[in-house]
């Protein structure tokens, strides 16, 4: 069990690291980051004249 916990944990943290985040950050920090990264993209693609 203790094995177990271990792996969940390590996936836990290996996903923050993969976004480039700690476990500190707070998972509305994360949320705001990625919407402002979507409504850039949807400016770059509205600006070069896509949907």
């Amino acid at each position: 069990m203790k094995d177990l916990k271990k792996l969940i944990e390590s996936i836990y943290n290996a996903e923050y690291t993969y976004l480039g985040y700690d476990r500190k950050t707070t998972t509305s920090k994360i949320i705001s980051d990625f919407d402002e990264k979507a409504a850039a993209k949807q400016a770059a693609i509205s600006k070069a004249g896509g949907d």
